[in-house]
């Protein structure tokens, strides 16, 4: 792990060394966000869990990843029935009607932060010991900070491809004559940045108590074409005016969007279930709103 560049070159390397060590039927690296409190699944490898693959993101709560990020240390569970699961750790559930019956988490912990943990998993109860808790904590001290410099070098490349398409919408912006000539080409641009099912840009009339749809591109919503004019009051819109930021909406039921947005019952109704928009402020003012709308 000291040399590896690309994690994603050496962790099935990484997998074979730790079997040795560790016999197991599937291990798992899974990466921290201790801010949203949640757990990304960054590699894994055996035994194939429905909704643990790679790249799977779920909450930390009631999760064997949780205990070992809280209590800063390694955790082995070796249930014997499925209610000392569901009722310790409901994550752990689909996992043990596959026949796992051990499972052991290391934290991995860099500068005294956990960053996220290392699991091992196997369908022998007796896997696993005091001296393979040793062998496991052993193990996830010597990779964790070069898992934690991979994330980060990530993050960096991530932020450097955000910006250079941010500079490129500043270039196709600053070089148009007619605003209609670039939207299209803006709205693929942005596509690569945030993925989206509609975008819209609404502009604010003189008293700001009207948007007119300036724009839109993809999935099309009766009533809400180019050049409509509709009442900000009840629309998402309208907040993010108000509050000069920019903001998320996911609803799960229609009374939601009902009570929160009246003006959107139509949105969600053409399937539209997450929302994201940003306020459109120049010299201070706000002069409309950009948005992004999924059916994810």
């Amino acid at each position: 792990f000291s040399s590896a560049s690309q994690l994603s070159d050496i962790y099935d390397e990484f997998a074979h060394v730790v079997i040795q060590l560790l016999p197991f039927d599937r291990i798992t690296v899974n990466v921290l966000d201790a801010e949203e409190e949640n757990i990304t699944i960054a590699y894994h490898s055996g035994l194939h869990i429905e909704g643990r693959q790679q790249g799977t993101v779920m909450p930390l709560s009631g999760t064997l990843s949780e205990a070992a990020v809280r209590s800063r240390a390694v955790v082995l569970f070796k249930p014997t029935e499925a209610d000392e699961v569901h009722r310790r750790y409901p994550a752990l559930g689909s996992g043990f009607e596959q026949g796992v019956r051990a499972y052991m988490a290391a934290p991995l912990i860099v500068n005294d932060e956990v960053i996220g943990t290392l699991q091992v998993r196997s369908a022998d109860a007796d896997a696993f010991n005091e001296h393979a808790q040793t062998l496991a904590q052993s193990i996830a001290n010597q990779v964790a900070g070069t898992i934690a410099n991979a994330q980060l070098y990530e993050e960096i490349q991530v932020t450097a491809r955000e910006m250079a398409i941010l500079a490129d919408i500043g270039r196709l912006f600053s070089s148009a004559t007619q605003l209609s000539d670039i939207y299209d080409e803006f709205a693929h641009i942005v596509k690569t940045l945030v993925p989206f099912d509609r975008i819209v840009v609404n502009l604010l009339d003189a008293d700001k108590k009207n948007g007119r749809v300036a724009f839109h591109s993809g999935l099309k919503i009766e009533g809400w074409d180019q050049g409509t004019t509709n009442p900000m009051s009840g629309l998402f819109a309208e907040e993010i005016v108000q509050s000069r930021r920019a903001a998320i909406f996911h609803p799960t039921a229609l009374d939601e969007v009902k009570e929160r947005y009246p003006g959107m019952g139509v949105t969600y109704a053409a399937g539209l279930r997450s929302m994201i928009g940003a306020p459109l402020i120049a010299n201070d003012e706000v002069i409309g709103t950009i948005q992004m709308r999924s059916v994810a």
